[in-house]
């Protein structure tokens, strides 16, 4: 006898899973998708809402990236060109509000470059002008002041008086004169008091109350007027 007659629990057991599964299949139960699937917790649920199952094997497959792709793009609202710029205008309002501030600028350039084109201005300020107008006159008056030294050093004896309204000839025949020759030879040499024509001629336009020290510029544009007036090579006085 083999050995399933001697253990009756095997028989019975066999018999039992038999009979289970002849059942089974002439009466197939109603599957409870949830169990079946293993379906029925909440962490599965919200893990799984993106999945579908597949009623074949029990198993999930991931939905279609185009599918997916296709779903966000339906759900968008469609927007026309007009539409979309207002969109993006309120969601850039900042920058919106920027870009029209720089036209508004950008503006007042041009018109002012306009302006500038037609209208010639001065590239000197105000306090430049005025400046060199004092300049100018300080100069005049500098020079007024060496040329009537000129005569209170030499004097009317040693040089002729040179009157402002002599006309050209008359310039050309002084300076052609030998007392104007010997003034003007006499600038580097000491006087009897061993001081120089020059010096006297400086210091005496230029007081001392004013100018405490004679400086080199000073001594230069004194020199300049003296060459102007007594050099018998120079055309104007």
């Amino acid at each position: 006898m083999s050995n399933n007659s001697n253990n009756p629990s095997k028989t019975s057991n066999t018999e039992t899973t038999n009979a289970y599964n002849s059942n089974h299949i002439a009466n197939p139960p109603n599957l409870d998708i949830n169990i079946y699937f293993d379906y029925d917790s909440l962490d599965s649920i919200e893990k799984n809402r993106n999945r579908s199952l597949s009623p074949i094997r029990g198993q999930s497959r991931e939905r279609s990236t185009n599918q997916n792709q296709t779903r966000r793009q339906n759900d968008r609202p469609q927007l026309n060109n007009a539409g979309y710029e207002q969109e993006i205008l309120k969601q850039n309002r900042y920058l919106y509000l920027l870009v029209k501030e720089l036209r508004r600028d950008v503006k007042e350039i041009k018109d002012e470059l306009k302006r500038l084109r037609k209208e010639k201005e001065s590239d000197l300020s105000p306090q430049v002008l005025d400046l060199l107008a004092k300049m100018k006159n300080y100069q005049g008056a500098a020079c007024q002041n060496v040329r009537n030294s000129i005569w209170k050093v030499f004097g009317v004896e040693k040089l002729p008086l040179l009157k402002s309204n002599t006309g050209a000839s008359g310039i050309v025949r002084w300076k052609q004169s030998v007392e104007v020759a010997d003034c003007f030879c006499s600038l580097f040499v000491q006087n009897e008091s061993g001081a120089y024509w020059i010096d006297l001629i400086a210091r005496n336009a230029f007081s001392t109350a004013a100018v405490p020290t004679l400086t080199h510029d000073h001594c230069a544009f004194t020199l300049a007027v003296c060459d102007i007036i007594l050099n018998p090579q120079s055309r104007s006085v």
